[in-house]
């Protein structure tokens, strides 16, 4: 893609959002840049109108209230407690799975729909098992913070889309039919990658619970503050005692979600999901984060050892080990010089996320075990060109990171 396609491939992003916001987008915006600024723009629009609309009936519990936007429907008596936000056919449209039988809240983060989940198997006396190396986040939550039940009914396995390896590979490893339930996080995959493992967990008869955070891929790159979801699913062969579990833990997740004040709240919510052609646009964001990112790894082999690098199989970033004992803050240093001092200003930030409208550089903990930080690179969705010359940049300063500290 070259910079003319791709400033017309951004323009597409601004449709989505100015169709919704009413904002008439015809102003021809030569500058990646600009077209960020742009976007934030008809965001900020998107959201004042939508609280505006609605602002009457916030917080209030006096009466139970129902609001509906498009798609959307939201009733409560008070959000903290009992928000229920529904979206028309929630399962298909971030799965494309076609299942019926599900339930599904939306959170404020992907961290609070896996503690719910968490907290919902394991008030149930379940063991919390895993594949792969998951997310330290979550390791953490389940090694510290969520301590084993002495009694077991059984064992959960925990799935997580952050893995470096392709979890259909790692599958293949597990025997699945020892499970009572599975948890997968699918924030790392959109539906082409999410479905076929959706399918062969399904195929076991047994509870399958999807967690997301949608802020990473689901935002076309806007950072539409926090959301999260959970979904429970019941498959069609589901056994009365599975069944039994699901309502179990529906009541469960309810519950928690109430008492940490876990759930999305209406403003939370992306309204240009309702656009017909998100997904499409989407889908072309994400397929040339993942181009960017090989380029990038191909180009680290050529200056860096293997071992050195770590490219996971979600493609959305690269990791390059300084193997040496940094802390954070002197890993954070480096970063903010650089960011300060590069050419290529606005373009490269400091960021934890990723799915974004720019490059992005942090600190990363690969695992609780590991005894420093590495330097995470998230790419975004720029053109050939550009994506070329930043790069190239980069590389010039991680080099002399690298080797200052070995």
């Amino acid at each position: 893609m070259n910079n003319k396609e791709y400033l017309k491939y951004l323009n597409d992003e601004l449709k989505i959002f100015s169709n919704k916001s009413k904002e008439i987008d015809d102003i021809d915006i030569k500058t990646i840049k600009g077209i960020s600024k742009r976007k934030r723009y008809l965001q900020s629009k998107l959201i004042k109108q939508f609280l505006t609309k609605n602002y009457m009936v916030r917080n209030t519990n006096v009466n139970h209230k129902t609001l509906e936007e498009d798609k959307f429907k939201f009733s409560y008596d008070y959000q903290r407690y009992d928000i229920k936000i529904t979206q028309k056919d929630y399962l298909d449209f971030f799965y494309s799975c076609k299942e019926k039988d599900y339930y599904y809240y939306f959170t404020n983060c992907g961290m609070s729909s896996l503690y719910a989940a968490f907290t919902a198997f394991k008030k149930n006396h379940f063991t919390i098992d895993r594949i792969g190396n998951i997310y330290v986040e979550i390791e953490r939550m389940l090694d510290e913070y969520l301590i084993e039940e002495k009694e077991n009914k059984g064992k959960v396995l925990y799935i997580d889309s952050s893995s470096y390896i392709d979890l259909n590979e790692l599958l293949k490893e597990k025997d699945l039919s020892v499970y009572q339930a599975f948890i997968f996080d699918t924030t790392d995959y959109l539906d082409d990658l999410c479905l076929p493992i959706i399918n062969k967990l399904l195929e076991y008869n047994k509870i399958v619970c999807l967690v997301r955070s949608h802020i990473k891929l689901d935002m076309l790159g806007a950072e539409w503050n926090k959301l999260g979801s959970i979904c429970v699913i019941n498959p069609k062969n589901i056994s009365k005692e599975d069944k039994k579990l699901s309502n179990e833990l529906k009541e469960s997740i309810n519950i928690v979600l109430s008492v940490i004040g876990g759930f999305a709240y209406p403003e939370n919510i992306p309204l240009i999901w309702n656009n017909p052609k998100f997904k499409e646009v989407n889908k072309k964001r994400v397929e040339l984060i993942k181009k960017n990112s090989k380029y990038l790894y191909d180009r680290l082999l050529e200056v860096f050892n293997k071992e050195d690098i770590c490219y996971p199989f979600h493609q959305m970033f690269v990791l390059l080990r300084i193997n040496h004992k940094l802390t954070l803050e002197e890993v954070d240093k480096e970063i903010d010089k650089y960011i300060k001092d590069c050419k290529y200003k606005g373009l490269i930030n400091f960021a934890d996320s990723f799915g974004l409208d720019y490059y992005a550089l942090s600190n990363y903990w690969e695992s609780m075990a590991a005894e420093y930080p590495d330097v995470r690179i998230i790419v975004p969705d720029y053109p050939e060109e550009i994506n070329k010359l930043i790069v190239d940049d980069m590389i010039i300063w991680l080099k002399k990171f690298y080797e200052k500290f070995n």
